[in-house]
């Protein structure tokens, strides 16, 4: 199907397509046929259970390939409800045109607002490779600065949302979490669009304090090997080092809690029914 139409469109002198596709060969053409074939037949399943499906984001290097592929499947299944959410990371400069570019393109198509926002995890990676290859650093400068282009952007979103669209947003920080909440309170019939993640054992503190305010939850708990563990968490030390700074502080709230929790009665359930608690596994890429 897509070779087919490509071949097409380059027969037609297509200036634009014969640049991009100059390096590709038919088998690269299958091979995307086979990669669309089998992300649609996992978002058919997400969505006859009615359920949304996020999409992750990677380096740079690989993100603007799965933007478009994400954007396709947008157009295909998000036309009455916000199935697939791409993820943007707001370290990254660019990221507020992009935000910009989402919120105009489903106002245009007149498409639900479908987002999930982090900071990022591949700082390191990112400078290192753009000076090695004398590029200009994708990154912000300063950990402030990503913090202001992130919680910007919550605030920019939210104030676009409307009660059918979706937004999840990856954070253990105090301050976004203040931002969501003061955005949040000018629009309270969104409040149930929006969901919170988070890694299992951090900002636990603000899991209780979200979760108290009605917020969804999810709390992910990562699994595979050793070598392959230890630089994930490296990275989201690296993208949360403001957050483990106030490790003290959020001891000082589990003895609270701890001690709360002994007041009552061993009969009474405790668990937070709304928190979910969601499992999935590191793969070494090949």
């Amino acid at each position: 199907r897509c070779v087919q139409e490509t071949d097409n469109d380059i027969k037609n002198n297509d200036p634009l397509l014969r640049r991009i596709t100059s390096g590709l060969t038919q088998e690269d053409f299958l091979e995307f046929n086979k990669l669309y074939d089998r992300l649609d037949i996992i978002f058919q399943k997400v969505i006859a259970y009615k359920q949304y499906i996020l999409v992750d984001a990677e380096q740079t290097y690989l993100q603007v390939a799965m933007d478009t592929m994400a954007e396709q499947f947008q157009f295909k299944y998000n036309k009455e409800y916000p199935y697939l959410r791409n993820t943007l990371q707001n370290y990254l400069k660019y990221s507020d045109f992009r935000i910009r570019y989402e919120v105009d393109k489903c106002q245009l198509f007149n498409y639900p607002l479908s987002m999930k926002f982090v900071r990022g995890a591949y700082m390191v990676e990112e400078r290192t490779i753009a000076k090695e290859k004398g590029l200009p650093d994708p990154i912000h400068d300063t950990y402030e600065d990503t913090a202001k282009s992130m919680n910007s952007h919550i605030k920019y979103f939210i104030d676009k949302m409307t009660p059918r669209d979706g937004l999840v947003i990856g954070t253990h920080n105090k301050e976004t979490a203040e931002v969501i909440l003061e955005a949040v309170s000018k629009k309270p019939e969104i409040a149930p669009k929006i969901t919170v993640a988070q890694l299992m054992g951090l900002a636990d503190n603000l899991t209780a304090e979200l979760r108290s305010k009605g917020y969804k939850i999810y709390k992910f708990v990562p699994f595979g090997k050793t070598s392959i563990l230890i630089p994930y968490y490296c990275r989201r030390a690296q993208e949360q080092r403001q957050t483990l700074k106030s490790v003290k502080g959020q001891m000082k709230l589990i003895r609270r809690e701890m001690f709360r929790l002994s007041l009552i009665h061993i009969s009474e359930p405790t668990r937070l029914l709304s928190i979910s608690y969601a499992v999935f596994c590191l793969k070494k890429k090949k």
